[in-house]
């Protein structure tokens, strides 16, 4: 048998990935369902204004993950649909992580430990189409660093998932008082608190909830089928 070696190229792979038509909530959760999976009990999404600096983080004090761990998460489908994972695993195909990020960010970083010692990864999605080369960073710079320490959670353990250069922000064009583009990041802000609260709202009721916060404000569940006289009330399956 004859074939052919015919691996993607990169810059057209990120193209693909970036354009998979994730809104920046549906993205945004995505990233909530994996800090789920690894049995987080505080998840925190954080806006943060800066003009075309602004930057949105996921952050959880789940189990965390080792740097080969770390590492594999990175890597665009490293887990194909039959690997054996937890039954609160919502993610099948191992691109979740990177198209939800690529949708929304040129550049996603994420550190993350489970014994005390912290790992920092980085794709920037203009060095991978600078070189043709899924390179992946180690560490961060320096104010991408900062932003790690500032928000990273307390303890041995957690995950902290951080996009920059935010498409439809990183441009000249945003300034840091342009009120417009502002107005419009904390409505986005608004619209994810809202749909985390009806994607995960089994998650938030019981007393095995989880705290799930945008910004610093509380999620509250919400049911849009208004299942029992306008309450959210489903079973909590274990969770």
């Amino acid at each position: 048998m004859t074939y052919d070696i015919a691996a993607p190229e990169p810059a057209g792979m990120v193209a693909s990935l970036s354009s998979l038509g994730y809104s920046l909530p549906a993205a945004i959760a995505d990233l909530v369902d994996n800090s789920i999976s690894a049995k987080a009990q505080n998840i925190d999404v954080e806006f943060a204004w800066a003009g075309s600096d602004s930057w949105i983080a996921v952050v959880d004090d789940g189990d965390g993950m080792s740097q080969e761990e770390l590492v594999t998460a990175m890597t665009v489908a490293a887990r194909g649909p039959a690997t054996p994972r937890s039954p609160t695993d919502l993610g099948r195909f191992g691109v979740g992580l990177k198209s939800a990020s690529f949708s929304q960010a040129r550049q996603l970083t994420v550190a993350t430990a489970c014994n005390g010692q912290w790992h920092t990864r980085t794709w920037d999605l203009d060095v991978v189409e600078k070189y043709g080369e899924w390179r992946l960073l180690h560490g961060a710079d320096d104010d991408t660093a900062a932003i790690l320490q500032r928000v990273r959670p307390c303890g041995g353990h957690g995950t902290v998932v951080l996009w920059r250069r935010l498409n439809g922000y990183h441009t000249t064009a945003v300034t840091e008082d342009d009120e417009r583009t502002q107005k419009q990041f904390y409505a986005e802000a608004t619209r994810t608190e809202a749909h985390l609260g009806m994607v995960f709202a089994r998650f938030l009721v019981g007393t095995r909830r989880r705290a799930l916060r945008v910004s610093g404000t509380a999620v509250q569940p919400w049911d849009p089928f208004m299942t029992v006289n306008g309450l959210f009330e489903l079973p909590i399956d274990g969770q």
